[in-house]
């Protein structure tokens, strides 16, 4: 049981973060907040996907959970430079 909820808690909390961050950008469309927009989906997508596949040995999951853990501190430096007009 242990095992269980820490493993949801390491799909979950990058999930969260990436749709907080999403949150706050502003709806313009712009090339960061569509990255993360595909990031999210193409996570959702995986893991919709390994529940019918065996992949317990592929790291590519790790790896987009850890890009979407790290959209938060983009979308913070995005939004701390000035705009480049």
């Amino acid at each position: 049981v242990v095992g269980l909820v820490l493993f949801l808690a390491v799909l979950v909390v990058p999930l969260r973060l990436a749709a907080r961050a999403l949150a706050r950008l502003e709806t313009g469309l712009g090339e960061l907040e569509s990255q993360a927009r595909g990031l999210l989906a193409g996570t959702i997508g995986m893991l919709a996907a390994y529940i019918f596949l065996t992949a317990e040995t592929e790291k590519q999951l790790w790896l987009v959970l850890a890009l979407l853990a790290a959209v938060p501190t983009l979308v913070s430096a995005d939004r701390a430079e000035p705009d480049r007009g």
